[in-house]
């Protein structure tokens, strides 16, 4: 489960960190990784906060972000809501190649 602190430092900033992942093969991950994703959801909410969540999963950042930025090599390259940062042209290049190479 995601573990977290609120900091009161002024600027309230919710602060997940993540138990180490259980292999991809490993029995009861896909469900495990579901309840982590409900966990976080939860504690946004919960929080009532901006919350910044870093993660190298589509799917995790598919269904917890409501606004979302990605970058590539140091470099953000797309920013705004899922469905349109997917479909940018520069996104689709960067993770899926470009066909007209």
């Amino acid at each position: 489960m995601a573990l977290a602190a609120i900091h009161g430092t002024g600027t309230r900033i919710l602060e997940l960190r993540r138990k180490l992942r259980q292999r991809e093969n490993t029995p009861g991950y896909e469900k495990n990784c579901e309840d982590i994703r409900a966990e976080i959801k939860r504690l946004h909410t919960a929080a009532q906060v901006t919350t910044v969540y870093v993660t190298h999963d589509q799917v995790e950042a598919m269904t917890l972000a409501q606004r979302m930025i990605v970058m590539n090599a140091g470099r953000m390259i797309a920013e705004g809501r899922p469905q349109l940062v997917l479909a940018d042209p520069e996104v689709v290049r960067a993770y899926l190649g470009d066909s007209n190479a």
